[in-house]
C-alpha cells in the first residue's frame, strides 16, 4: 500500500459511467482481484475524504478504475483529461482466493462487475472458464459496455427494466438454471442482492465468496466506520477495507447484517 499520483492515460465513457486508465505501475504489480484504491477525487475541495474504486483490471503498468457518476466526487473524475494526474492510495483490503471450482459463476450488480472483471481475466489466465452473470437496474447505464464484454466472456446479462438480456434481478437469473453447471460463487454487488444470492445459495453447499460494498472513510480500518457483524461466540465486527472488502459466506452474521431479518 502505498500514495500514488497516477497518470491519466485515458477516459472511456459508457453511458452513466467512465473507465479511467491510469499508468501506476507498483500498483499494478501488486494488485489481485478484489482490492480496491482510495482515490481523492478534487483538488482544492471540500471533498478530503477519498472514495473506494475496485480494481477494473490491472496489467502491463496500468490500471483501469470503472466509475458511475452519482455525486461530485465521479462527477469531477469523469471531467478529467488525459495527462492529469490522480491522487490515489493502493491496492487496499483483501481480495478473492481464486482456486475455489474450476467452473466458477461471477455474479454482478451494477458496478460491482468492477472487482469480477479483473477476477474473470485472472481465472481465464488460468485456463479456467468463468460465467459471468451481470444484472442492471437499467439497461442502458454502462452503455455499450455489456456488448464489449460480452466478446470476451460467457456473460448472461439482465436488467429490471427488461432493456438488455432477462428482464428481471441477476439472482433471479441464476435461479432459473434447473442445472447449474457452476461450482463455485464469487459476488459484488448492493446489500440486498448478495442477501437474496445467500438464500438462493444456502443450500447448495458451494464455495462463495463475495465483495461487500460498504461506505468507506479511511480505507485503511482506522475509522471503524464500514464494520460488519461476523460469525462469533460474541458480537463482533471486521472492517470491509482492512479485513475485507472480500469475506466467505460463513464468516458474515446475516442476521446481524440486515438488523435481525
Amino acid at each position: 500500500m502505498e500514495r500514488v499520483l497516477a497518470y491519466l492515460q485515458e477516459v472511456k465513457y459508457y453511458g452513466k459511467a467512465v473507465l479511467l486508465s491510469l499508468e501506476a505501475p507498483g500498483v499494478a504489480a501488486e494488485a489481485v482481484p478484489g482490492q480496491f484504491v482510495q482515490v481523492l477525487c478534487g483538488r482544492d475541495s471540500p471533498r478530503v475524504l477519498r472514495r473506494p474504486f475496485s480494481i477494473f483490471s490491472a496489467k502491463a503498468g496500468r490500471i483501469l478504475l470503472l466509475s458511475k457518476v452519482v455525486g461530485k466526487g465521479t462527477s469531477w473524475l469523469a471531467e478529467l483529461k488525459a495527462g492529469e494526474q490522480v491522487d490515489l492510495i493502493g491496492p487496499l483490503g483483501r481480495g478473492f482466493a481464486m482456486d475455489e471450482g474450476d467452473r466458477p459463476a461471477l455474479v454482478a450488480g451494477g458496478a460491482g462487475i468492477a472487482p469480477l472483471h479483473f477476477l474473470a481475466e485472472r481465472l481465464m489466465e488460468r485456463r479456467t472458464e468463468p460465467s459471468l452473470y451481470w444484472g442492471l437496474d437499467l439497461g442502458e447505464e454502462f452503455g455499450e459496455l455489456p456488448a464489449l464484454l460480452g466478446k470476451r466472456f460467457r456473460l448472461f446479462m439482465c436488467s429490471r427494466d427488461g432493456c438488455l438480456g432477462e428482464r428481471g434481478t441477476v439472482v433471479e437469473a441464476l435461479a432459473r438454471e434447473k442445472e447449474p453447471e457452476f461450482n463455485a460463487v464469487y459476488a459484488c454487488g448492493p446489500r440486498e442482492m448478495l442477501g437474496a444470492l445467500a438464500k438462493e445459495i444456502k443450500g447448495a453447499n458451494l464455495p462463495f465468496q463475495l465483495s461487500l460494498e460498504e461506505r468507506m472513510a479511511c480505507g485503511v480500518g482506522a475509522c471503524q466506520g464500514c464494520a460488519v457483524p461476523i460469525r462469533s461466540a460474541r458480537p463482533a465486527y471486521s472492517r470491509v477495507c482492512k479485513d475485507g472488502p472480500v469475506f466467505r459466506f460463513e464468516e458474515i452474521d446475516w442476521r446481524a447484517y440486515f438488523g435481525g431479518s
